[in-house]
């Protein structure tokens, strides 16, 4: 299996009516009016880069067919960049599409509703760099 190709533990086998990601669609169906509702004036108030991001990111993802897979959309930014990603989470599962934003402090996943930490979301295990230090990385300063 790839996953100890790298050390990591074998993925747990689910129960046949569990899956996380069901879970995670189902949390937001219940309030897809509210969430349309509130994008609305999000992406009002963005500026001309913004809307375009928006545009181009919504669209990619609301215009596949229903047996076309959607590709996985990686978005990084600086600080700030929060309003125009919470938009989109807003409006996409404000149209029943499941979005899972994983973010790489606890502190940023703090922010969005049922978001988490790459860690906690892929079950990346915590190290001790104490007993592998084969895994600490050395950096030198030339100044």
């Amino acid at each position: 299996m790839i996953s100890l190709d790298f050390g990591l533990p074998k993925l747990p086998r689910m129960e046949p009516h569990w899956n996380e990601v069901i879970q995670e669609q189902n949390a937001f169906h219940w309030c897809q009016d509210e969430l349309r509702d509130s994008a609305m004036p999000k992406s009002a108030s963005m500026n001309e880069e913004q809307t375009q991001y928006f545009t181009t990111i919504t669209n990619q993802i609301t215009n596949c067919g229903p047996l076309q897979p959607i590709q996985p959309i990686f978005i990084e930014g600086k600080p700030g960049h929060g309003p125009l990603l919470d938009a989109i989470v807003t409006f996409l599962r404000g149209q029943d599409h499941i979005v899972l934003v994983v973010t790489s402090t606890g502190l940023a996943a703090s922010l969005y509703e049922h978001d988490q930490t790459a860690h906690s979301m892929f079950k990346i295990p915590a190290i001790d760099v104490h007993y592998y230090p084969h895994y600490v990385i050395k950096l030198k300063l030339i100044f």
